[in-house]
């Protein structure tokens, strides 16, 4: 995929993703343990819109797509 493990590292060139995997896995880590389980209104002040829900997200998944979605793997 083109993805370093750090931020530190060389991204694919022309990525379009340049995301660490680290962070990858350490978002779904900080899911599991339930640090993102407290639900506030702070979206909705700071921005004056309702944030959108995961099932939205993946009703209309290709409206979220990022980067060339194609396996480099031969």
């Amino acid at each position: 995929m083109g993805v370093p493990r750090t931020t530190d590292g060389k991204f694919k060139k022309d990525s379009e993703a340049p995301f660490s995997s680290d962070g990858m896995v350490t978002f779904g880590q900080a899911i599991r343990e339930g640090k993102m389980s407290l639900k506030t209104d702070d979206f909705e002040k700071l921005t004056g819109d309702h944030p959108l829900t995961v099932k939205y997200m993946f009703e209309h998944s290709d409206d979220f797509q990022i980067g060339a979605r194609h396996s480099q793997d031969k």
